[in-house]
């Protein structure tokens, strides 16, 4: 059974603000609306102030949920197992809870891969309230493929403009690893590490700290938050991953919702979990760092900003939001020093909409086999690239991109695609 779906409209032009996600979110028919007298009378009958106030003060303030962490019973860092398979698969998409006939299809395109473990890297949309979460990922006609090993999610911005509740309390406990009994364990923090002897694919939550302590005055340029790693996290990652081990020469995949750096116009780098990230491992170990947030694909060279983890970051938050071309933010910035990091980004109009100029949405899978992992890239309807990595004694990484023939992306600054992964 397939959801009631939204539409492209619903989404265009949607900004980061809680108020304003929260004005867009239309969750009621207009014989809804009327006999419940909901929200949802700001689309129907302009804005009513005194039904807005009363919502928005329901939702956003109050204090956030509480912050889940592990125990000594469940640690968060988890053995990948095959289970005599070759390679060991990861289901990988960001931004994909709209619950548009597109979300549908990337999960439904991810599921056919059989993948052992999928992952959301974070926003569900609008807002991320009970029923959201639940239309997305609970319900039985919702569309996300937990994998036949486990699923597990990180929060990115929009759920935590509902504070987090239903994120934390309804979604994490239906993820987790699979037990012999067919049941998930629950994912009890929100942030992990999938590992094995070679590699280790740590989910970290950024979105917790993603909104302000002072509802209305976080929306100004001047208070906006930060996105700092939870203390929790910190330790946990010092003391429970042990990521600043230098013994461990294993490499490093880390996955947040919010972009290290960008160069588009109109979007701002995150630089504080960086930040933290280089005071446990140091500046100079190169990792792999995959986001979404911005809805597009772009693919980055190597870079460090100042304070910074050196990475090579690859921005994948097309899995279900509209990719609007149209959009200012779709417009490189060469001010910016990502800019000349920039190797591609798709910018092709799939051609599914007369409302604008939209792009494609899309998803990754990560294949990882014994020193190597390899990432490949896919849009809605077709494989586009891949790359493969291996990581060396000394704590290094070293990649190579395949590019065929008929991959649609071209290349940014006149770069070669090889650039992407020196």
């Amino acid at each position: 059974m397939i959801s009631k779906n939204r539409k492209h409209s619903q989404y265009k032009n949607l900004g980061h603000s809680d108020v304003g996600n929260y004005f867009r979110k239309p969750k009621k028919t207009r014989a809804e609306v009327d006999a419940e007298n909901k929200i949802g009378q700001f689309f129907t009958e302009g804005l009513n102030k005194i039904v807005w106030l009363f919502h928005y003060l329901k939702h956003r303030f109050g204090p956030k949920a509480a912050y889940p962490k592990y125990d000594t019973t469940n640690t968060g860092v988890h053995t990948i197992v095959n289970h005599n398979h070759i390679r060991t698969t990861v289901g990988l998409v960001f931004d994909w809870a709209t619950d548009t006939y597109e979300s549908d299809v990337i999960a439904s395109n991810i599921s056919s891969h059989h993948p052992h473990y999928t992952i959301h890297g974070g926003d569900t949309y609008f807002v991320g309230d009970d029923e959201e979460i639940y239309e997305n990922f609970l319900a039985p006609h919702s569309s996300w493929h937990r994998g036949s090993h486990g699923s597990f999610a990180i929060a990115g911005n929009h759920e935590m403009y509902s504070k987090g509740h239903a994120f934390y309390k309804n979604l994490l406990p239906s993820l987790g690893i699979k037990n012999n009994d067919g049941k998930f364990d629950g994912q009890q923090a929100g942030y992990f590490c999938l590992q094995n002897d070679h590699w280790r694919i740590i989910g970290l939550d950024t979105g917790y700290n993603s909104i302000g302590k002072i509802p209305i005055i976080e929306m100004l340029p001047w208070f906006a938050p930060d996105c700092q790693l939870h203390n929790d996290i910190i330790l946990w990652l010092q003391n429970v991953v042990k990521i600043n081990d230098k013994n461990d020469k294993r490499g490093i995949v880390i996955i947040t919702h919010h972009p290290y750096f960008t160069t588009f116009k109109g979007k701002s780098d995150t630089i504080a979990p960086a930040i933290q990230l280089a005071s446990i491992i140091g500046t100079d170990k190169p990792i792999i760092w995959l986001w979404g947030h911005e809805h597009k694909l772009s693919l980055y060279a190597k870079h460090q900003l100042d304070g910074g983890v050196t990475c090579y970051g690859r921005c994948m938050g097309h899995g279900g939001m509209p990719v609007e071309l149209e959009a200012k933010h779709f417009v490189p910035d060469t001010s910016k020093p990502a800019y000349k990091k920039l190797i591609a980004y798709d910018n092709r109009n799939s051609n599914i909409s007369s409302e604008s100029n939209l792009g494609y949405n899309g998803y990754a899978m990560l294949d990882l086999e014994k020193e190597k992992l390899t990432i490949k890239y896919y849009d809605i309807e077709r494989y586009l690239l891949a790359e493969e990595w291996k990581h060396n004694m000394d704590g290094t990484i070293e990649g190579r991109m395949i590019v065929d023939d008929f991959c649609p992306l071209s290349t940014m600054n006149d770069k070669e695609w090889g650039d992407a992964v020196k």
